[in-house]
């Protein structure tokens, strides 16, 4: 579907080789970045629809000013999901879009298929590892919540997360020193910030290296397919939470499949 692209926004971000190779050579337009977009330039494209994704509303101008040119605009907030197979279930947009409802529903199918499969394995497992996620980000730790599809994805291969009771879709503010109290005994620690190792970390703050997942080695980032500011995590993983699931499974339960090499993540040293 890559040749229907005509314009993207954040040209840095991308990862898929194919768009990144028409971004290079121009026949895919990089029209700026969220509320920086170029109007005229995505109107100058003719695009029979935009998709958006707006998190805060910044996007309003934008969608407002694509609407009055009569451009279609379609919301993308897959984010809001808190199901993980709720965001794979976007691609049925897509196949619908492309007059491909039933290729998407077969795709979607057989990743479901691949999803219940890995979560009936690791639900058996009698040891559910305890697991923090994120890091602090200026001073603030913004903390997955208890009804994120990040929290839904890390029981499903298996896990405890710590905060799986809270009643947040969304992620919630919290201190240091309240993370610290409820998690410095956590056994695993998942996506740490743009950490690419251990020394990233603790250059953020010392005060994390006190965490007993730093001290035993037990972090890891989903960073593994990654290159300058595009990380395919953000692409393909949404897409393909199987592969997700299947990455969380084999940190919390290394022995549950001993042929699997992780895909997404790696671990941080």
């Amino acid at each position: 579907m890559e040749h229907k692209v005509v314009g993207i926004s954040g040209k840095n971000y991308f990862y898929n080789a194919q768009i990144r190779a028409k971004i290079n050579d121009k026949t895919i337009a990089d029209v700026g970045v969220e509320q920086s977009v170029d109007i005229e330039k995505i109107i100058g494209l003719k695009p029979d629809i935009v998709t958006i994704y707006d998190i805060s509303g910044e996007m309003q101008n934008v969608i407002h000013q694509l609407r009055q040119h009569k451009i279609p605009v379609l919301l993308i907030n897959e984010y809001r999901e808190n199901s993980p197979l709720g965001q794979a279930e976007w691609l049925k947009v897509f196949g619908l879009l492309f007059n491909k409802e039933e290729l998407a529903e077969q795709i979607f199918t057989t990743i479901d298929r691949e999803y219940q499969h890995t979560k009936k394995i690791s639900s058996k497992q009698a040891e559910k590892p305890t697991v923090l996620v994120n890091m602090p980000w200026k001073g603030t730790w913004y903390m997955a919540g208890g009804q994120s599809n990040i929290s839904t994805i890390i029981t499903d291969a298996g896990g405890n997360f710590l905060w799986k009771d809270s009643p947040e879709k969304l992620a919630k503010p919290l201190d240091f020193e309240a993370v610290f109290v409820k998690a410095n005994e956590a056994k695993i620690w998942l996506n740490p910030g743009a950490a690419s190792t251990l020394s990233d970390i603790i250059a953020n703050d010392a005060r994390l290296a006190n965490f007993s997942a730093f001290s035993r080695g037990n972090v890891f980032a989903r960073n593994k397919r990654s290159a300058n500011l595009a990380n395919d995590f953000l692409e393909t993983g949404i897409a393909r939470p199987d592969i997700v699931l299947k990455d969380l499974a084999k940190i919390f339960h290394p022995a549950l499949l001993p042929n699997y090499e992780l895909y997404f993540y790696q671990q941080l040293y």
